[in-house]
């Protein structure tokens, strides 16, 4: 099951986005090249267990959800 699949199936249990984890030391590295807007994004996606472009696509009102969960 892909994670945007599990996401659907998350949000259809109640719970909006479904788990939110922290990037790990590599992430944080990998991440350490982005800027702004781009970064912060980035790191809610990999949070996500999700993929930049994938966490994109997510409607705005899932994108607003990871941002509170992750507050």
């Amino acid at each position: 099951m892909s994670r945007i699949a599990q996401l659907e199936a998350a949000t259809q249990a109640g719970s909006l986005v479904g788990t939110y984890r922290l990037p790990n030391e590599w992430q944080y590295a990998r991440l350490g090249r982005l800027r702004g807007e781009k970064r912060h994004a980035a790191v809610l996606a990999l949070g996500c267990g999700l993929t930049v472009r994938q966490f994109a696509k997510l409607p705005l009102d899932r994108q607003q959800a990871v941002r509170r969960q992750a507050a």
